[in-house]
């Protein structure tokens, strides 16, 4: 199972040029936030890091495929630390949970504050059934919800409505698609923030200051997709991210 995560944001460099913009946000070049900066990442839950871990996914329509992750050396082959996440660490490396842990958390720190633009991630293997992405501006000190994701989004977050949001404080829940029937691997989710806030009537230049400023952000997988078994012994539930 893998997941690809992408962050774009204003490069540092650059946001040094937007004191300069007195009439409005400026919009510098963006670029992957994780490239240099994944000493900043952290997960609440790996797989293999005190010791190796058996995960078993299926294999053709019957049979079952079992690995090892084993994290204890994050240059192991078979290692699943979050560091993986980065597009700098290849196609075949990816982060990954313990089995049958939820919920589970990815966490950025920054050290200065950023502007985000885009927040993508592709799975490898099943779609968290449910999951929410939320961001703080204070370096921790307080959390702001961006958007609430799940392939039924009544009953995993019944307290939260469905569509777009009219105002600042109003998050909802955006149903996740589900993939068809026997499609076990992939899936992606991207969050534009102007998408997000096309219903609120701003400026650009507003949204982004409302929304895009951000010091720490966290992705909080919830729920475990349902794995389906196809036989005597049920594949391994878990959470991967091959790039954030």
């Amino acid at each position: 199972m893998t997941a690809f995560f992408l962050l774009w944001l204003a490069l540092p460099g650059f946001l040094c040029a937007q004191q300069a913009c007195s009439r409005g946000a400026c919009y510098p070049p963006v670029g992957d936030l994780l490239i240099g900066r994944t000493q900043l990442l952290r997960a609440s839950s790996t797989c293999g890091l005190t010791k190796p871990e058996t995960y078993c996914t299926q294999y053709g329509q019957w049979q079952m495929k079992c690995c090892k992750c084993d994290s204890r050396l994050p240059r192991n082959y078979n290692s699943h630390r979050v560091e993986n996440v980065a597009s700098s660490s290849g196609p075949m490396r990816w982060w990954q949970s313990q089995n049958d842990v939820s919920p589970v958390s990815l966490q950025l720190d920054l050290d200065k504050r950023m502007q985000l633009q885009d927040i993508m991630m592709d799975f490898k293997g099943l779609t968290p059934a449910g999951m929410l992405i939320e961001r703080s501006s204070d370096f921790g000190k307080t959390w702001r919800v961006y958007q609430y994701l799940a392939t039924d989004c009544a009953s995993t977050f019944p307290q939260v409505h469905q569509g777009q949001p009219k105002n600042w404080q109003d998050v909802r829940c955006r149903p996740l698609s589900q993939r068809p029937n026997g499609h076990l691997t992939g899936g992606k989710v991207q969050l534009n923030l102007m998408d997000l806030a096309s219903a609120i009537p701003a400026s650009q230049s507003k949204k982004i200051q409302e929304l895009g400023d951000i010091t720490n952000l966290r992705v909080n997988f919830t729920k475990l997709a349902p794995v389906p078994q196809r036989g005597s012994y049920p594949p391994s539930a878990y959470f991967a991210v091959s790039q954030l």
